[in-house]
């Protein structure tokens, strides 16, 4: 009877511990950008140069590079604080 009680008890208590672990508070919440290059138009060679300190910048600040969208705009993510 001792170990039955025993099993049940290590049962319930997994239970409970998986189901505090499942809760949405522990589910990561994203934060969006759409941001464009500053500065307009630029000549080839420089455009790659301003676009590489660009995401530097971006990704200083926290935010993952998501995709480059048809019209140019940047998307991003990151955390929210």
């Amino acid at each position: 009877m001792k170990r039955n009680l025993k099993y049940l008890f290590i049962v319930i208590a997994s239970s409970l511990l998986l189901a505090g672990c499942c809760t949405s508070r522990h589910a990561m919440q994203w934060e969006y950008k759409i941001a464009d290059i500053p500065g307009g138009k630029y000549h080839a060679h420089d455009q790659r140069e301003i676009k590489e300190a660009f995401l530097n910048d971006m990704a200083k600040e926290g935010w993952t590079y998501l995709e480059q969208g048809a019209n140019g705009d940047f998307y991003f993510k990151r955390p929210k604080k």
